[in-house]
């Protein structure tokens, strides 16, 4: 009986600490799982990009642990990003404000990447560029043959592009990013265009000024070389023939004084004496002095000038120079029967002084240089002058602090006009 009691307490006692064992091993189990269901919702969030959530698994030490872990890396992860995100920034903000022209192409011919420069020295219209090819964006065989030696060779290839709408001169580069036979290569695009201009008004110069020499310098040759074979003994003949040889001569010197007023503006060397100046007389003076010259070329030479306008601070030589020049040329490219009319306007703090003309009118594509040293609108031209004028105009009114520019339409007439501020 006593013996029955015993083993009756001995299996209770048994079953309670199993009861308290399994108690314990499921509270344990439930412990842990959620321990590591929080590790497992944490790395889910941190997949999702969410790393600024922390992970908590306090059950144990190996989870707490494990947790710490995983959010020193989440840190870690937090801090390399925003400082790829930085150098992104940086990268982006280089590539948009670049004067040169950038593009990532993919083998197949897609474009991956452009920078606004490429953009605009391709002239890519229709929306965006990515995503595109670059035969259906650029549409220049040149660029295209390029590209294709690149991916072929694996090596950089580098050639000049030239554009005809608008006109343009392009160096275009391209380079495989990743040696031979990379999917990708980087394009380099830089424009050329005024460089290109300077060296062919350069050219232009060097062939004007040569004819502008010669010409003279041969009739006056001739000319003596006739006076010397007894031609000086004919009063009449030799009497013209001196006179040609002093309009020749005249003539060169002009073309040297041109360059020496040129080079003396563009190196700052000139300085200017300032005074007051009644800008209405300088019109009225100018156009008094060409009134003859307007009369044998059958031209109407017109003035419209305000009352009341106020005097300007000018050097007068310079500013009467500039005017002149500008009278000078629509002279020449007006035809008989056509008007000039000197026009002065108050615009603020300036005074305005046109020149319009009804005469041949220029070129849509002529006019962004007209200004510039050298050019000229057309060769045809070429006996007309050395196109240093209107570059001595702009020299001349910029250094007292105005701005020159030129409305034109071919075959309707010109007018050139330059701004003088006020003292």
């Amino acid at each position: 009986m006593l013996i029955d009691y015993f083993s009756l307490t001995a299996g209770v006692v048994g079953l309670a600490v199993g009861l308290v064992m399994l108690g314990v091993g499921v509270f344990v189990a439930r412990r842990n799982s959620r321990s590591m269901r929080s590790l497992s919702d944490a790395a889910r969030h941190l997949s999702e990009g969410e790393l600024d959530y922390q992970a908590h698994a306090p059950a144990t030490t190996e989870s707490r642990a494990l947790a710490s872990a995983l959010n020193r890396m989440t840190d870690t992860l937090k801090g390399n990003i925003q400082t790829l995100s930085g150098e992104r920034n940086k990268l982006s903000a280089v590539l948009a404000t670049m004067a040169d022209g950038v593009m990532v192409v993919e083998e197949g011919g897609e474009v991956v990447m452009a920078n606004p420069a490429a953009i605009a020295l391709f002239n890519v219209r229709n929306g965006p560029i990515e995503g595109r090819t670059l035969a259906e964006a650029v549409r220049d065989h040149t660029v295209q043959k390029i590209v294709s030696r690149c991916f072929s060779t694996g090596h950089p290839q580098v050639g000049e592009v030239e554009l005809l709408r608008p006109r343009k001169v392009l160096s275009v580069a391209a380079t495989p990013l990743a040696g031979q036979n990379s999917s990708e290569a980087l394009l380099t695009v830089h424009d050329l265009t005024r460089l290109r201009q300077a060296e062919n008004s350069q050219k232009e110069f060097v062939s004007n000024v040569s004819h502008e020499l010669r010409n003279p310098l041969a009739s006056v040759k001739a000319m003596v070389e006739t006076l010397e074979a007894g031609a000086v003994e004919e009063k009449k003949i030799a009497q013209d023939f001196l006179n040609r040889i002093n309009q020749d001569i005249d003539r060169m010197n002009q073309l040297v004084e041109d360059l020496l007023e040129l080079s003396r503006l563009e190196s700052g060397q000139l300085t200017l004496r300032l005074a007051r100046v009644d800008a209405a007389a300088l019109v009225k003076e100018i156009r008094a002095s060409f009134e003859g010259a307007a009369k044998e070329q059958n031209i109407a030479l017109e003035d419209d000038v305000p009352d009341g306008l106020p005097e300007i601070r000018a050097d007068y030589d310079r500013l009467r120079q500039g005017l002149i020049n500008l009278v000078e040329n629509a002279l020449r490219f007006t035809q008989p029967g056509g008007t000039l009319t000197l026009i002065l306007v108050h615009r603020g703090d300036s005074l305005e002084f046109q020149v319009r003309d009804t005469g041949v009118g220029i070129a849509t594509e002529h006019l962004p240089h007209i200004f510039e040293r050298f050019y000229k609108v057309e060769r045809s031209r070429r006996d007309r002058g050395t196109g240093l004028g209107l570059a001595i105009v702009q020299q001349i009114i910029e250094a007292h602090g105005g701005q020159v520019a030129v409305e034109s339409r071919e075959g309707l007439g010109s007018t050139f006009s330059f701004t003088v501020p006020l003292p």
